[in-house]
């Protein structure tokens, strides 16, 4: 039984996609950038330690092991900011 919390680290458990966008406007000596990034994934078996669906007083402290789908997702936003000095 797997007994780590969170995402596994097996490359090849999850399928996650990245998708990113920014522009960057300039005003003199200074930049900014402003970007946002959206990602998706699934691990189409993944171990979920504990089945809660029909407890009852025989198995309710038993976590039966079953295979479920997962899905992940996340929304971000990207700022920067660059201040370019004067050459002497």
């Amino acid at each position: 039984m797997n007994k780590s919390i969170g995402i596994k680290s097996d490359v090849t458990s999850w399928d996650i996609y990245h998708f990113t966008a920014g522009s960057t406007f300039t005003r003199g000596r200074s930049r900014m950038s402003v970007g946002v990034l959206y990602r998706i994934g699934a691990n189409k078996s993944s171990e979920q330690s504990g089945n809660f669906e029909n407890p009852s007083e025989d198995n309710y402290l038993q976590r039966s092991t079953t295979i479920t789908k997962a899905t992940y997702s996340s929304f971000g936003l990207i700022l920067g900011y660059t201040f370019a000095f004067k050459k002497y």
